[in-house]
């Protein structure tokens, strides 16, 4: 039996390879807070892992920014999972922030619509 743990690093190696320039510090579960700020999106019929939503706390002066990662996996884009699982990160983790940021990089353009 694959670990919740395990399935994680296998979807985010599988969405790191497709577009490393998109991932310039890596994709692991060593980029988030604790592996239990990485959640898992998955299909609501067959519960497979489609995806993943990421967060990290980080001061900013007297404040304090949660930022969101978030991946899906090419053949499940376009139907509404990357916006579902950003919409339930925030109302997780919102009211333990002053703000909240998307890590982007700039040629990623359906991550920029998406925030």
């Amino acid at each position: 039996m694959t670990s919740s743990r395990q399935q994680a690093a296998s979807i985010l190696e599988r969405i790191r390879s497709e577009n490393p320039e998109y991932w310039p510090h890596g994709l692991s579960l060593a980029n988030f807070d604790s592996p239990d700020e990485c959640f898992l999106l998955r299909k609501t019929a067959s519960a497979e892992p489609v995806g993943f939503a990421g967060w990290q706390v980080r001061p900013d002066g007297a404040k304090r920014v949660g930022y969101y990662a978030i991946g899906i996996l090419p053949q499940y884009r376009r139907q509404g999972l990357g916006e579902d699982g950003v919409r339930q990160l925030l109302q997780r983790k919102r009211a333990s922030v002053d703000e909240v940021r998307a890590f982007i990089v700039p040629k990623n353009a359906p991550s920029m619509a998406l925030a």
